[in-house]
């Protein structure tokens, strides 16, 4: 194994130093406008999905909340009845 002393720091190679400003600037811009799309494209989704889910819920209604409700109406009816039975 050979061991070589680190250059001295005004040695060192640049990866990008063939890479104008104008260059840099473009890839920055497009690397910013692909970030934007899929930002865009996820919240899209997440709408459609959204919308997807309550046009779902409509169609075909949760049976838990379903079963809830009529046990509801169901305590209503009866504290109905009771407060009949009371008036006679």
């Amino acid at each position: 194994m050979i061991i070589k002393q680190a250059p001295e720091p005004c040695d060192i190679i640049w990866e990008n130093k063939e890479v104008t400003d104008d260059e840099q600037s473009s890839q920055k811009c497009r690397a910013r406008m692909i970030i934007i799309f899929l930002i865009l494209l996820t919240l899209l989704i997440s709408f459609l999905y959204k919308f997807g889910l309550l046009k779902y819920e409509k169609k075909y209604p949760d049976v838990e909340r379903c079963a809830y409700e009529d046990l509801l109406q169901e305590k209503e009816r009866f504290s109905e009845q009771q407060e009949k039975d009371w008036e006679i």
